[in-house]
């Protein structure tokens, strides 16, 4: 049962509260903050959420883990699959996108690859799936310019 409303805010509030005293006094940073109020905030919208939007999410999670397992054993169709359905169960689930990325890339799907990868920063940008989406995209992104590099050498030549 989900704590009700009024409680979730009072624990908000106290929290909100404890970063501030722990930044006046020097043990917390900022960013320490941030990151913490980032954290409960997620928290917070969880806890208040309509509760087909957290069933939404559970679906999508599974699937995530069943994508997850059909990646693993280079099932990439099936794979790619329920990544989908994971997007249509939560289309704000950065964690399907950055997988569907993956698996299109592994397919030899760049393009389509590089156009999950952006919709997973754009969903959640201060995510870990949108960190791995940009570290993949700075990948392609260094391959392509040493791949242009090669073709002018030997262009020169």
């Amino acid at each position: 049962m989900k704590k009700g409303l009024f409680s979730v805010f009072r624990t908000y509030a106290r929290n909100v509260a404890g970063h501030a005293r722990r930044l006046a006094r020097r043990k917390e940073s900022v960013r320490e903050a941030a990151a913490q109020l980032t954290r409960d905030t997620k928290k917070l919208r969880h806890s208040i959420a309509p509760s087909h939007v957290n069933e939404n999410r559970e679906e999508a999670r599974r699937l995530v883990r069943s994508g997850r397992n059909h990646y693993n054993n280079r099932r990439f169709e099936r794979a790619e699959e329920e990544f989908r359905n994971a997007i249509v169960y939560d289309a704000k689930y950065a964690l399907a996108y950055t997988y569907l990325g993956h698996t299109l890339y592994k397919q030899g799907k760049g393009r389509d690859a590089r156009y999950y990868w952006e919709q997973a920063i754009r969903v959640d940008p201060n995510s870990e799936a949108a960190e791995k989406a940009r570290a993949k995209l700075q990948h392609m992104e260094q391959r392509g310019s040493e791949l242009q590099d090669w073709i002018q050498e030997h262009l020169d030549h």
